[in-house]
């Protein structure tokens, strides 16, 4: 429907979204929420996206794609709930009335 948050897939290397998704939305948050050092690069497991900017910006597209994802999922979801509501809704009004018997 046209008030579903649009996911616009991030362009990057299948190689880095599969790293990320293998790290997970959390975990890539916090190591590029962290300053860079210059021991990073001695330190094992930190990975080459966290070094400068240019490396940031597919990190932070794919993050925004996540985001978006989590977003429409909510939208779907408060769709089908409020189309639950009304058809309920609607079938009591239509019990009150009269018009819609109930088996016996």
């Amino acid at each position: 429907m046209w008030w579903w948050t649009k996911v616009n897939r991030a362009d990057i290397p299948n190689a880095l979204r599969v790293e990320l998704e293998e790290y997970g939305e959390v975990v890539v948050a916090q190591i590029l929420g962290r300053p860079y050092s210059h021991s990073a690069d001695q330190t094992a497991g930190v990975p080459l996206w966290t070094k400068t900017n240019e490396t940031r910006r597919p990190v932070l597209a794919w993050l925004r794609e996540q985001h978006n994802r989590a977003e429409r999922k909510r939208d779907i979801s408060e769709t089908m709930e409020l189309a639950i509501l009304i058809l309920v809704g609607l079938e009591v009004a239509l019990s009150v009335a009269g018009l819609v018997s109930t088996p016996r």
